[in-house]
């Protein structure tokens, strides 16, 4: 597969959330301008994120490697991505490096989704595959590592008396 493909099957897998958003908004907040739900934010700045993200080029024309990076970050005042850190790293340094400039170079995060904060942390998972088995293979330890989390966190909440009120699942999309 060629070097374009694999930058394409890469940013496509490229998803930005909110960490930990909150339940619910302060309705003594004045808003001046209309805010996102969730997935419209998510899906506008995974498109944004998209076209800044490039698969690495390796040396002596070895197939790239291929991962899961994971970058937090938060929103400055004015908008753009601050404090980019890896919060899972695939492994490979090139991998995470591209990962991380790629969300350095988002233009804006506003407006933010309903909900998040200017302090809110936000979390970028990017996928890069080289090829559409290894893309397939990497969705499905992405699905298994969310169910344990989603397992886990159900768990302790349970055990905690917490009311369990959302939990997030990966669907590959179709």
């Amino acid at each position: 597969m060629n070097m374009l493909k694999s930058a394409a099957l890469a940013a496509g897998f490229a998803c930005v959330l909110p960490v930990g958003m909150a339940s619910g908004q302060d309705s003594s907040q004045m808003v001046v301008t209309a805010q996102p739900e969730v997935t419209q934010w998510a899906a506008a700045t995974s498109r944004e994120l998209e076209r800044h993200l490039y698969y690495p080029r390796t040396l002596f024309g070895r197939e790239p490697d291929q991962g899961i990076v994971t970058v937090h970050f938060l929103c400055s005042e004015d908008g753009r991505p601050a404090n980019a850190v890896i919060a899972r790293s695939s492994k490979n340094a090139a991998l995470d490096r591209a990962a991380v400039r790629a969300v350095e170079r988002i233009r804006t995060l506003h407006p933010l989704p309903r909900g998040a904060t200017p302090q809110q942390r936000f979390s970028a998972v990017i996928l890069f595959a080289n090829s559409e088995e290894g893309r397939d293979r990497q969705l499905r330890k992405l699905q298994r590592d969310g169910d344990r989390a989603n397992r886990d966190w159900a768990s302790r909440a349970a055990r905690s008396g917490e009311q369990v009120t959302a939990m997030v699942g990966l669907v590959p999309a179709g």
